[in-house]
């Protein structure tokens, strides 16, 4: 069994960031407790419970440490424990059986993993392969092909905005295309025109980014049906 340590910066600013958030969530919390502890006059039973509450919530148990008693509070920052986990900040250990592969080798068949279990994640989620309501096996087939058809489109989409320089998830564009919306009305009782809306500024500039028209084009026009009494 061959081990290998790798140390990326992304995931070192993630996991300094995360813990930052978990931390000052925990002192919030620690700190409103402190002074509801001295003007209640809590229990030291209370001021525990709820001091492991606060910290349990905010994933930050072992960066503070504090003192109880009936009315009294007071907690500190575990500075040693803080010092401990930011020094393995970014650093992640991958594990192979594997004899020949060399280090890039092993890192690269790991983000490709990374890359399929993200495409799963788009498929349940986003494309939302399930719920299926089918029972013959060529429906169900054609149902799991339209799915990665439309995960393709997203894939596509993801690539786009990614080519503009535009920091956002497949979710996050669907979401803002919502609302660009094909509008129907009757131009001069003559004539029923689809019209698209007026996109937002952030959906018209995932439209740019997958080069449609920037205007508000007309779809279709079609002749008004006519009502004889």
């Amino acid at each position: 069994m061959r081990h290998l340590v790798v140390y990326s910066s992304h995931m070192a600013k993630h996991d300094f960031e995360v813990r930052a958030l978990r931390m000052q969530k925990a002192r919030d919390g620690l700190v409103v407790l402190r002074r509801e502890a001295e003007r209640k006059k809590l229990s030291t039973k209370t001021i525990i419970q709820r001091a492991t509450r606060v910290l349990v919530e905010a994933k930050a148990s072992q960066y503070f440490a504090y003192v109880a008693d009936k009315g009294y509070f007071i907690f500190w920052p575990r500075h040693d424990i803080y010092r401990q986990q930011r020094r393995h900040d970014g650093l992640f250990v991958l594990r192979t059986n594997h004899p020949e592969l060399r280090g890039k080798a092993i890192l690269d068949t790991y983000l490709q993993l990374q890359e399929v279990e993200r495409c799963f994640r788009v498929i349940k989620s986003v494309v939302k392969l399930r719920p299926m309501y089918h029972y013959r096996d060529r429906r169900v087939e054609a149902h799991i092909f339209l799915n990665f058809l439309a995960f393709l489109l997203a894939k596509v989409l993801q690539l786009k905005l990614q080519a503009a320089q535009i920091d956002g998830s497949i979710p996050w564009a669907l979401d803002h295309l919502k609302s660009w919306d094909a509008v129907e009305h009757t131009w001069e009782g003559e004539s029923i025109v689809v019209q698209t809306s007026k996109p937002s500024k952030e959906a018209q500039a995932i439209i740019d980014a997958l080069g449609l028209p920037s205007s508000n084009p007309v779809i279709r026009v079609t002749p008004a049906q006519t009502t004889v009494a």
